[in-house]
């Protein structure tokens, strides 16, 4: 790894910490608040018994980390250019860091995740599981440790989408943004769907559907589907990112 590539990557890194740390401090806020409220209902009620599910932690994280691709681009790709910095130094760098915040969240998540889960059953009924859990089931050892390289990837291809869309959007002129921003989402969520039910009778979209099923191993709960859609996901997305990047220009 060239220095530029290291300095490239803490930078990148040290630019997301904040924001790590109030995001770790709201969730356990969140949690605690759920915790005392159900030890006042137990307390002046002993008689109702407060069941449910306080979410999952990586589910929350899926979308945190999302919001984080999208937000990381611009400011780093100029500071970083005006300093010397090559395209490839800094994708690289972006990329390297990216893992890195994916690993320690996938890792973190878990743990919160069992203690949360540990100190939620003493005090209320409340239950945390994962997202892993949730799509594919429980299981053993063996389970648990896919379930953390599910979640890994799911993290890493997160952050690259976010940082793709954040990086096209970036590359289009103002117009090419409405257009995009405003016409691709009608596009998919309401004139598709409405050309696919009156020529089709629905078998475009359901069988859109039925693709990501088998992809995401949803159909024959195979949860390697996942883990292979997710690897092929994120490399495209990080070769979309170079392809765009290459010719970007510093802007204001």
């Amino acid at each position: 790894m060239t220095a530029n590539i290291k300095k490239s990557t803490r930078y990148q890194l040290s630019d997301v910490k904040k924001a790590l740390i109030i995001y770790y401090i709201i969730i356990t806020a969140i949690q605690v608040l759920n915790w005392v409220i159900s030890l006042i209902i137990r307390s002046s009620t002993p008689t109702i018994l407060v069941v449910g599910n306080s979410s999952t932690v990586d589910m929350t994280s899926t979308f945190f980390l999302f919001v984080i691709g999208l937000c990381t681009f611009k400011e780093n790709f100029g500071m970083l250019l005006q300093n010397g910095f090559s395209r490839r130094s800094v994708l690289t760098g972006r990329l390297l860091s990216y893992g890195v915040m994916a690993l320690v969240m996938t890792v973190v998540d878990r743990v919160l995740t069992l203690l949360f889960n540990l100190i939620g059953k003493a005090v209320g009924g409340f239950a945390n599981v994962t997202a892993f859990e949730l799509s594919y089931g429980p299981g053993g050892f063996g389970w648990q440790m896919l379930g953390l390289l599910y979640t890994l990837l799911l993290y890493l291809e997160m952050l690259l989408m976010g940082y793709c869309i954040s990086l096209m959007f970036y590359r289009l002129s103002k117009l090419g943004k409405v257009l995009v921003g405003a016409g691709v989402p009608v596009l998919v969520l309401i004139v598709g769907p409405v050309l696919d039910l009156n020529f089709t009778g629905g078998k475009v979209y359901t069988a859109i559907g039925q693709f990501f099923m088998v992809a995401f191993g949803y159909a024959d709960n195979q949860p390697w589907y996942a883990v292979i859609t997710l690897t092929v996901i994120s490399l495209l997305a990080s070769l979309c990112a170079w392809l765009m990047m290459r010719r970007a220009t510093v802007r204001k």
